[in-house]
């Protein structure tokens, strides 16, 4: 089951610059359209394949959405891919934080294996 909470969006510009230092992150920049790579029938069967056209909508129409989900549901690997397809990225990027070194690590090596770029090309750990 995917819930999710939203706060509605104002005119306020966010501050980009604030960064959790407890957190490591995820920079993912792709100002086009990935292709679907080899892996796209797998990530279809992902529980928020499902839900991805309500996340958007919600996502444009919202300033916070948290979203919850079960371990594995494609949170992480796929919404900042939905956002990237919506034109979200600014300055051509997504930022992503993970608890962990090794898991940002870890999404990193997925999310840039997913839309078939090399590491560092456009995801950065």
């Amino acid at each position: 089951m995917t819930k999710l909470t939203t706060k509605k969006r104002t005119d306020r510009k966010l501050d980009e610059d604030r960064v959790d230092s407890r957190q490591d992150n995820v920079i993912i920049e792709h100002p086009e359209t990935s292709s679907k790579s080899a892996d796209y029938s797998d990530r279809i069967h992902l529980p928020i394949h499902e839900v991805r056209h309500q996340i958007m909508s919600i996502v444009l129409k919202n300033e916070t959405v948290v979203l919850i989900g079960e371990t594995g549901c494609g949170k992480s690997t796929q919404v900042p891919q939905f956002c990237v397809r919506m034109g979200l990225a600014r300055n051509g990027r997504i930022g992503v934080s993970q608890p962990r070194r090794l898991a940002a690590v870890s999404l990193a090596h997925r999310v840039a294996w997913e839309m078939n770029s090399p590491l560092g090309r456009k995801v950065y750990p």
